[in-house]
């Protein structure tokens, strides 16, 4: 299985396991890195969200060492609308548009495994 369907595999279980999530996605050819863009905000920064976004992350870095995998908010400066590319988006059962996001947070993924968060 290449990356991208990979990704996608996993975007589908995560909107089926989180039915309040809007996910679209997006790979970046120029710098290797999928772009995943995660709505509402309250669940980009929930526990449930973070415990499965970790485990994809794993997952994704044990069979795909040499490229990146970067987790955003839809509020962020840089945004999925600035990746060139085709678009998927899937979002669960239950989700719902009129959720309030404030804050604006870009989370990378990349080769070394660690995580980094900055609060735009």
């Amino acid at each position: 299985m290449d990356a991208k369907k990979f990704i996608i595999s996993e975007l589908n279980a995560l909107a089926k396991q989180l039915g309040y999530v809007k996910l679209r996605y997006r790979y970046d050819e120029d710098t290797t890195t999928h772009v995943v863009e995660v709505t509402p905000k309250v669940a980009y920064t929930s526990s449930d969200f973070t415990s499965l976004e970790i485990e994809t992350w794993k997952k994704f870095f044990a069979r795909f060492p040499d490229e990146g995998l970067c987790f955003i908010t839809d509020d962020g400066t840089v945004g999925i609308d600035d990746v060139e590319g085709e678009e998927y988006a899937i979002q669960g059962v239950s989700y719902a548009e009129s959720v309030s996001m404030p804050q604006k947070t870009t989370t990378f993924y990349r080769q070394e495994h660690k995580r980094a968060t900055a609060a735009i």
